[in-house]
């Protein structure tokens, strides 16, 4: 690399002159760039003098020209892409729940995604944005809702007196230059376009994963007559008859949402629908259209779908959001403390690092086993084995690292206080008499009735909001459990290799079977998934685990991995393997689009049937995939990658990031080690803490902010949309941005924000 050619490569650049303004640009116009404007608007609308803005030039850059929306969430889309989250669970600026920003714009003009999906259909009288909150989206209506609170935000900056452009072209470098701003660099500049003298004093960049997005159509097929499509979206140019041809025999590698996404366009997308084969809507039939490929064989490592997004009964009371009672912040600290291993990131950073499936996976099963019960038994039966789980749990957080047995083991230890809690209430609801009962749970002996009564509302109450209470029971003991559950409560205890590896942990762990027997398998999973999901995330046991551990501690997860907190092994090894199955049962698609894929597997239109552990070979004439262990091979002429790449700066597929590598504006992050080329280099940049990267040398470079993406590997799951009423991390983020672009606006023309909360 070589260092900028700009004389403060690392240092803190001078305010600027009284009378001068002060220059930004935003690379990226999506929703990241949304917030940023919001956090702008919100500080700007709070400083009471006239025209506050006047000192500030903005400059938005979005290659798409979608504004607000960019490529991700564009409102072109096809209808066929929903989101993976419920309408309520979408935001576009902070609130009252953000307690540390400056200053909150007015009520009226920060409504939330459902608030103006209501009001877009009151207004325009269409009923398809009448949705309720636990609804599903299409991902264009979101972009329809981010154009739009964009183009409300640079009309407020506007107003302040802000001098604010768009601009619908690619970055492709930023020269710095010798009084410390940038030129931005486009891909159109060398034909003499404008934008190539642009200047910018400061920097945000709002990129997202923007290499998953292909600025051409796909190669033509090779001498063979084979086609590989690396980047599937926007799958209205990647995914056309063209590329993809009616009647071609494609396969798709990965079975997550992206893939969830090509199934439905290839099918639906192209005319095909789905009709109602009982009265709910429950089971669906594909009806086909002629213009689908002959078949789509889907495969991936683990051969399965992923899990359902249950029905979310927390949406309208924060407090029903979960709280970790064993993983949490102050055990990751505590067991720092206890058997860290010090690793010394950088000169003023050192780590005490931990071991994901020695020393943390242990706690998460932990925290999904009390999940789980707490769900099934209740709050009195949760209370007892809390307590009776503390010796371990304590013994375990201060165990030095040479004491901790394999993990499986000390999973086993953690758990065994709990299942023997199962294990004895088992035997007092099977009881035929009260006191043989209490003789078997004489802890339980108060409370018995209540554990009863909550185990019969998950067996049989109808899904509603609220955590079951011991009256929802009906009492129906002779009945089936609508819900598909067993009646026995034995039959209910807690298997955390079951939830995290339903069919075994690896191809070789699967039995043997033919492609027939494994679609059957992956339907009825697929099956009882959607009615678990269906009844939702308080009501069932297992979703309320996976909902509460996965989702509502995702801010554990991201203190475990910042900066360093893993081993550098360890970090490779929970990228690749936890975080697959963290997003596999936390982050699956809706019920209505696994519906549609259930379809249109049962139909023969998806084809399952190569099983896990599934291998690529390119032959002669075709792409053949094979299934070790059903034994099926199968055929294509076009190979669709199914999956998102993981973000990479020195990825040469989109130039501005090597470019910016290559001048020594940044680096990427490192998690070192202390063997030799045993270091882990995720791919995202080097931030301080406030998101400035790092150049080569190790210096701040405080004219450039990355958020988002970029971020990846040093933190984690950065590239989340922001949520209402939850006290959204993004916003305290930027809210902190935006106080530092103000406060290098020229002194005479902005004064430090009042917090005017309305």
């Amino acid at each position: 690399m070589t260092s900028s050619s700009a004389p403060d490569s690392g240092g803190i650049p001078p305010r600027l002159h009284a009378g001068k303004r002060l220059r930004l640009a935003i690379v990226g116009g999506g929703p990241l760039c949304v917030y940023a404007l919001e956090r702008l608007a919100a500080q700007l609308g709070a400083i009471e003098r006239p025209q506050a803005g006047t000192g500030l030039r903005v400059d938005v850059f979005e290659r798409s020209g979608r504004f607000g929306a960019g490529e991700v969430n564009h409102d072109l889309q096809p209808a066929t892409s929903l989101l993976n989250r419920v309408a309520a669970q979408i935001g576009f600026s902070a609130d009252e729940t953000n307690t540390s920003v400056a200053a909150l714009l007015p009520a009226g003009a920060r409504p939330t995604f459902l608030e103006w999906a209501v009001r877009r259909s009151r207004e325009r009288g269409d009923p398809a944005y009448a949705l309720a909150p636990a609804a599903i989206p299409s991902r264009r209506m979101h972009g329809e809702a981010l154009t739009e609170t964009f183009t409300a935000y640079v009309a407020r900056l506007r107003e302040a007196g802000v001098e604010l452009h768009c601009h619908a072209r690619s970055v492709v470098d930023l020269v710095p230059e010798a009084d410390h701003s940038f030129t931005i660099v486009c891909a159109d500049a060398e034909h003499g376009d404008c934008a190539a003298i642009i200047r910018a004093d400061r920097v945000l960049l709002a990129t997202g994963n923007a290499a998953s997005f292909a600025q051409s159509p796909p190669p033509p097929p090779d001498a063979r007559g084979l086609r590989r499509i690396a980047r599937v979206y926007p799958l209205d140019r990647q995914l056309t008859e063209a590329t993809v041809p009616r009647g071609a025999q494609v396969a798709i590698s990965g079975l997550g949402l992206t893939a969830v996404d090509v199934l439905l366009y290839l099918t639906e997308g192209r005319g095909g629908r789905f009709e109602r084969e009982d009265e709910a809507g429950l089971r669906l039939r594909y009806v086909a259209c002629g213009r689908e490929p002959a078949r789509i064989v889907a495969f991936s490592p683990s051969g399965m779908l992923p899990c359902c997004r249950p029905e979310n009964f927390k949406l309208l009371d924060p407090e029903l959001a979960y709280r970790g009672v064993f993983f949490n912040v102050e055990a990751l600290q505590r067991m720092r403390g206890a058997r860290g291993a010090p690793m010394r990131i950088r000169e003023d950073h050192t780590a005490l690092q931990l071991n994901f499936s020695a020393d943390v996976l242990p706690l998460v099963v932990l925290e999904m086993a009390r999940a789980y019960y707490l769900t099934l038994f209740g709050p009195d039966f949760d209370a007892q084995a809390i307590a009776a789980a503390q010796q371990a749990y304590v013994a375990f957080l201060d165990s030095p690292r040479e004491d901790l047995a394999q993990s499986e083991i000390s999973i086993e230890q953690l758990l065994a206080p709990l299942q023997a809690c199962f294990e004895r209430t088992c035997l007092a609801l099977h009881a035929s008499t009260p006191e043989q009962a209490f003789s078997h749970a004489p802890e339980f002996a108060v409370s018995l009735e209540s554990i009863r009564g909550m185990f019969d509302a998950v067996l049989f109450a109808p899904a509603s909001p609220g955590r079951p209470r011991s009256d929802d029971a009906l009492h129906a003991r002779t009945m089936a459990s609508p819900w598909a559950h067993p009646l026995s409560p034995n039959a209910h205890r807690f298997c955390w290799r079951r939830i995290l590896f339903p069919f075994g942990s690896d191809a070789g762990a699967v039995r043997e079977e033919s492609g027939t027997d494994w679609r059957a398998r992956v339907l009825a999973f697929l099956d009882q998934d959607l009615r678990n999901a269906a009844q939702g995330n308080l009501r069932n046991p297992l979703k309320a685990a996976c909902d509460g551990v996965m989702r509502d501690q995702r801010g554990v997860f991201a203190a475990l991995v910042e900066d360093g907190g893993l081993t550098a092994a360890s970090h490779r090894d929970f990228l690749d393997g936890f975080m697959r199955i963290y997003h596999r049962l936390s982050n699956g698609a809706g019920m209505l689009a696994l519906r549609k894929i259930r379809a249109l597997v049962e139909s023969g239109w998806v084809d399952l049937d190569v099983g896990p552990g599934a291998t690529l070979a390119c032959e002669s004439d075709a792409f053949v995939v094979t299934g070790p262990v059903t034994g099926v091979s199968r055929a294509a002429t076009v190979l669709i990658e199914g999956r998102l790449a993981a973000f990479d700066a020195a990825d040469p597929v989109e130039p501005l990031y090597p470019n910016l590598l290559r001048r020594g504006l940044v680096r990427r992050w490192i998690n070192p080690a202390h063997a030799p080329g045993a270091a882990f280099v995720p791919g995202g940049l080097d931030l301080s803490a406030s998101f400035h990267p790092r150049d080569a040398h190790g210096q701040e470079q405080t004219r450039l902010t990355a958020m988002g993406t970029p971020a990846e590997g040093q933190r984690l799951l950065q590239s989340a949309a922001a949520r209402p009423r939850c006290g959204s991390a993004i916003f305290d983020h930027l809210d902190r941005w935006a106080s530092d672009i103000l406060a290098a606006m020229p002194p005479q023309q902005c004064s430090q924000p009042q917090d005017e909360r309305r």
